[in-house]
């Protein structure tokens, strides 16, 4: 069978590989099938079509583009001269599995995907029957059948390692930077995530969070060496610490086989100073973590991240102490907050001086605790459909000072890096340069990571342009 996946392809120097679609590749070609991205765009995926010949059209999806990759399916049916089966697949998928109806779905794949995902195109091109496979619904003849989901995968280096040929055979450009993952899972409760809606999926199905050995993960690291020439590893786990004795053996193996710069995400009460030390030994050079809010009341009881100030600022120290790029993640207008908590924030990051304060706008993910929480508070409709596809922008919510607040978030990091700004910051956020400031925060943001070089890539004249280019145009930032 030939199946062709569509997404939202964005270059990999500039955001994360589709780590999802690259597994669910690479079972597939195990298990005999051949595959195909695209990006998607109606042209590019007719002519993939043409071209490729597909037996199945996978989508996968974030929330917020829904509605651009419905029409999209829709266009390609009505102009693809052979009648083609769609499934749809992705975080959005999981978490609304009532996009089941929409108008030329034929089926959706819910949760841990892989296993499913290959027993769901085998039957099909058996021409078995495909209503009954765990992790899929499915319309046939005019009903919907709702299939739970089988357990969690307990081992996971049993998985094949991502199909980076896949992403290498598109883009034709390798890229030196590469993004991995060790785990699956979170055991935290923040309530902007989906994590307790996953563990209701997943109830007495396995255990929720899981490692990879050190072993498995530094072979596809080699493995991916031995193909490209590989400058940079970035490690997309929401938590890089597992326990101590992961950290120890990994530090130890990867500074003696792979020995390449990398990056990671922290959560800030299990950073200490042993395991930041160890880090940086092996070669870490840039590491994220998550300050969310300055304000205690709406870390804690609004957004329940259950960090203390003093857990942060001490996490900072320590990763600064340690020479390493710091990146700090925060949100601004969020309910139950105000513009003066928004400026907390602002203030606890000049005082935990980042490299970069990486900044959203709250848009708060409906069946979340947090979208509950806006919805009731008259914050937000709760409709999906509603939900934009950034958080860099504009803000989905109903708060007072909203242009204020939208100006503060585009102006953000620049008044960290420069605390003078602050005399000028209140009169700044009322003119109506939003998108002036937008650009302002995406050039600025570009030369923090490329000039003190958080992603120690070495590029040519031609590269640092077209990479500069693409990061002004994306639409994230």
């Amino acid at each position: 069978m030939k199946i062709l996946f569509i997404s939202n392809v964005m270059d990999e120097f500039l955001g994360m590989s589709p780590l999802g679609i690259m597994y669910l590749s690479s079972c597939l070609k195990k298990a005999g099938h051949k595959t195909k991205i695209v990006n998607a765009e109606c042209e590019k995926v007719l002519n993939a079509c043409y071209d490729f010949n597909p037996d199945i059209l996978a989508y996968s999806l974030t929330s917020g583009f829904q509605k651009q990759f419905f029409d999209l399916n829709n266009a390609v049916k009505k102009s693809y001269s052979k009648k083609i089966f769609s499934i749809f697949g992705g975080p959005h998928l999981t978490y609304f599995p009532e996009t089941i109806s929409e108008e030329g779905i034929d089926a959706i794949l819910i949760g841990e995907g892989e296993l499913s995902f290959v027993e769901f195109v085998n039957r099909y091109q058996n021409g078995s029957d495909i209503t009954n496979v765990k992790n899929v619904y499915i319309k046939q003849n005019g009903k919907i059948y709702r299939n739970d989901v089988r357990p969690l995968i307990e081992d996971l280096d049993s998985l094949p390692f991502p199909d980076r040929d896949l992403i290498f055979e598109y883009t034709k450009r390798p890229n030196k930077f590469q993004t991995f993952i060790t785990s699956r899972g979170c055991l935290y409760n923040c309530a902007y995530c989906f994590n307790a809606t996953y563990r209701k999926i997943y109830r007495n199905k396995g255990k929720i969070a899981r490692k990879r050995s050190v072993d498995n993960v530094l072979k596809e690291i080699q493995e991916v060496r031995k193909i490209i020439s590989l400058e940079h590893v970035s490690f997309q786990d929401d938590e890089f610490f597992s326990s101590d004795s992961w950290i120890e053996e990994f530090c130890f193996k990867y500074k003696n086989r792979v020995n390449i710069p990398f990056s990671c995400n922290l959560r800030p009460n299990l950073v200490k100073e042993k395991r930041v030390r160890l880090l940086k030994e092996a070669g870490c050079n840039s590491v994220s973590i998550a300050f969310e809010s300055g304000n205690d009341y709406v870390r804690n009881k609004i957004l329940k991240r259950n960090l203390s100030r003093e857990e942060m600022v001490s996490a900072a120290r320590i990763i600064k102490e340690n020479d390493i790029f710091l990146n700090i993640q925060n949100m601004i207008g969020i309910p139950g907050g105000s513009l003066e908590t928004d400026f907390e924030t602002l203030m606890l990051n000049i005082e935990a001086k980042p490299d970069y304060a990486w900044v959203s706008l709250c848009s708060p993910y409906p069946k979340t605790e947090l979208g509950e929480f806006a919805e009731k508070g008259g914050y937000f409709d709760g409709k999906i459909e509603n939900y934009k596809p950034t958080y860099h922008f504009t803000s989905p919510l109903k708060i007072e000072n909203k242009k204020e607040v939208e100006n503060l978030h585009k102006l953000f990091a620049l008044v960290v890096k420069y605390p003078f700004l602050l005399y000028f910051l209140k009169i700044l956020i009322i003119l109506p340069l939003r998108s002036f400031y937008s650009l302002i925060r995406k050039i600025f943001k570009g030369f923090v990571y490329y000039h003190q070089n958080r992603f120690t890539v070495r590029l040519t004249f031609r590269e640092k342009i077209r990479y500069a280019f693409k990061f002004i145009k994306q639409v994230g930032g």
